[in-house]
């Protein structure tokens, strides 16, 4: 095993350039390293969160997910 970084049940994710493009614990997209699973970045999400189906895409520098704000359920984009 190279590295192991605990997400609380991610069960998705994305490869971005060099990272993989997850959820964290709560919810949230990060960045982190294919190489060593540090946390190179947290992705500003606001309110939102990814939903349990965790649906994303990563392209010319933005995520594009289907997220929730605890109420309903949006298509999102923001800045990687």
């Amino acid at each position: 095993m190279i590295f192991k970084l605990e997400t609380g049940g991610t069960e998705h994710f994305a490869r971005f350039e060099d990272k993989i493009l997850l959820a964290d614990r709560r919810g949230k997209p990060v960045l982190i390293s294919a190489e060593d699973g540090s946390i190179l970045k947290e992705v500003e999400f606001g309110e939102f969160q990814f939903g349990s189906d965790q649906i994303m895409l990563a392209s010319k520098g933005r995520l594009y997910a289907v997220a929730n704000d605890g109420a309903a359920m949006y298509a999102v984009c923001a800045d990687i």
